[in-house]
């Protein structure tokens, strides 16, 4: 659900609106910091908190991922922000600022199925590796 679709959707409810989600990666709510919202009650509920409930199979599967897959076990076993899979470079940081030494490269990526076309600037400097989206295009 976007976020304009939940805003739609909570000005017309009369006395409460629920939200559930199961966290691949943060999304709007994170963006538009709805917890800080003194009118907003976060609860944060796992398939433990119902476990008289839930049959013990689906207990089990649930608690078998723990180990097989942790980060979807985090995702819809605690709850948790999930980390983004597949991702060329899984391990990177944001910062302010783009190095104007060291080696200097510009690469196009063409996407895949839906996604933009993107020009990018990467430079490396001190064994590190730095990128700048130049531009997008989308067909």
């Amino acid at each position: 659900m976007t976020y304009e679709a939940y805003r739609e959707l909570d000005i017309r409810t009369k006395l409460h609106t629920f939200c559930d989600w199961n966290p691949v990666s943060a999304f709007w709510y994170h963006d538009e910091n709805l917890r800080s919202h003194p009118e907003n009650t976060y609860i944060h509920s796992t398939f433990m908190d119902c476990l008289d409930f839930l049959p013990e199979a689906i207990a089990q599967d649930i608690e078998a991922n723990k180990e097989r897959d942790p980060n979807w076990y985090n995702i819809y076993g605690l709850g948790l922000l999930g980390k983004i899979e597949g991702l060329v470079y899984p391990r990177f940081e944001l910062c302010d600022y783009l190095p104007q030494q060291g080696t200097l490269i510009y690469g196009i990526d063409f996407g895949y199925s839906n996604d933009p076309r993107l020009l990018s600037r990467t430079s490396s400097e001190t064994g590190c590796c730095f990128r700048r989206n130049c531009c997008t295009r989308r067909d």
